[in-house]
């Protein structure tokens, strides 16, 4: 898949794979929240307020620290 420049950047903004992070799964920055996690809310039926209340909601502080 090939993805225009803002789009890439808005990829990096929230997600990071580093492999001293959970060896390397992507997940949403400075959080150890898997991207997969996201992926597997929405497929099993359950809508993104769930899953931010479930997972990210904690990590708000930490997200939106630069």
């Amino acid at each position: 898949m090939n993805f225009d420049k803002q789009t890439t950047q808005a990829f990096k903004d929230i997600i990071t794979c580093n492999p001293r992070i959970m060896s390397g799964t992507p997940v949403f920055k400075n959080t150890r929240v898997p991207i997969k996690n996201l992926i597997d809310y929405l497929e099993a039926g359950d809508n993104l307020d769930e899953f931010l209340e479930d997972f990210l909601l904690s990590a708000v502080p930490k997200l939106c620290k630069h």
